[in-house]
């Protein structure tokens, strides 16, 4: 590995984003994590002319992906390029000379500089900042992994955002993944909660992970999930393609449920779940409505027993496997097309779990078989 320590200034920062020189997406980052004031803290420090920290560039055939400083970079970007962050400057210590900056783009800066000395000089000024940069080539894949976890120790990284750090066919699999779930529908709005620091790429590999290992009998720990994409295990063109499928159907249903009523929102553990479950049962698409009902939070058989013990399951971490064995037993339940939906709640309104626990002890949710 070498590297090599250089300066470069926001404006050529700028410019090199603005000719895709510099990559705000590399694989193995962790997406954006600042909020807004913290993006608007930065743009006041080159303001006030106060010292940026180093930012760490990976030349890759002379293109840089950023291994530590996204967060400062989007920052800037978002201020000189996107036009969509303003100057704060009311921050501690005030500072009386910049006060009229306040809430100001940098396009309306760059706008009153024509006529006015003093938004000359500020425009001026935050296009000459000066960041350090250090320039790192010649990096092997376990190399760039291990300095990438180094640089973000002060700041805890999620498992996910750690895996992803580990270039290979297992993480490249699960990106690919994660972006057909994106494509086919996922978003905030369809499942009730975001892509945030990868979730959905974190639930995406524990169901792959269950079908691949067929784990019906264990916890699934951070670290068995670690070791395939350090080993790069890829998994077989079968778990990827049943997953898929899976991924399919349910956005297939969940448009025609939110049409319906807009307020449908799902647990992790139950979308975890839910696409183990379409792995392996057919079902009707209609009774498959029914169940994404029931399973939603703001569901009408809240307070029901079976949706109780099923909403119970849920709170705990989403591979647990006794709390797997519930859900995907109380699923499996409710999928009989023989039975009317209602009657099947109403059936197990007494004794409940340990109906459901005497059903999980025999079923076998991988190849959904009894033994």
């Amino acid at each position: 590995m070498k590297q090599n320590m250089t300066i470069f200034d926001v404006e050529s920062i700028t410019n090199r984003i603005r000719r895709n020189n510099i990559s705000l997406d590399a694989d193995f980052q962790r997406g954006e994590v600042w909020d807004n004031k913290k993006k608007r803290k930065l743009i006041d420090t080159i303001i006030r002319g106060w010292p940026i920290p180093p930012v760490i560039f990976l030349n890759n055939e002379n293109k840089y992906d950023i291994l530590d400083g996204l967060q400062r970079i989007t920052a800037i970007k978002e201020f000189i390029i996107d036009g969509t962050l303003r100057v704060n400057s009311r921050f501690e210590p005030k500072n009386n000379a910049i006060v009229k900056l306040h809430n100001l783009t940098f396009l309306q800066i760059e706008s009153r500089a024509k006529d006015d000395d003093f938004y000359q000089a500020i425009y001026d000024k935050v296009l000459a900042t000066p960041i350090p940069v250090y320039e790192i080539s010649d990096a092997t894949e376990k190399e760039i992994a291990e300095l990438f976890q180094r640089f973000n120790s002060p700041m805890t990284l999620t498992t996910s955002e750690k895996r992803n750090a580990h270039i290979g066919e297992t993480r490249t699999q699960i990106s690919d993944l994660n972006a057909f779930f994106i494509e086919s529908g996922a978003s905030l709005g369809t499942l009730g909660f975001s892509n945030v620091r990868k979730i959905y790429e974190d639930i995406l590999l524990k169901v792959c992970y269950t079908i691949e290992y067929q784990i019906i009998d264990k916890k699934i720990t951070s670290e068995m999930l670690s070791s395939i994409y350090r080993n790069n295990s890829k998994f077989k063109s079968g778990t990827i393609k049943k997953v898929k499928d899976a991924i399919e159907l349910f956005f297939k249903v969940n448009c025609h449920l939110l049409q319906s009523n807009s307020a449908i929102k799902y647990s992790r553990a139950t979308i975890y779940s839910v696409l183990i479950f379409l792995t392996a049962v057919e079902i009707d698409e209609n009774r498959l409505i029914e169940i994404l009902k029931f399973v939603s939070q703001n569901s009408k058989y809240k307070g029901k027993s079976l949706k109780s013990i099923f909403d119970e399951y849920t709170m705990y971490a989403s591979t647990d496997y006794p709390s797997i064995l519930i859900r995907q037993a109380i699923l499996k339940i409710l999928s009989n097309n023989a039975e009317d939906f209602e009657l099947i709640i109403k059936k197990y309104e007494t004794e409940t779990y340990a109906q459901v626990a005497r059903f999980s002890k025999n079923y076998n949710f991988i190849s959904d078989e009894f033994s």
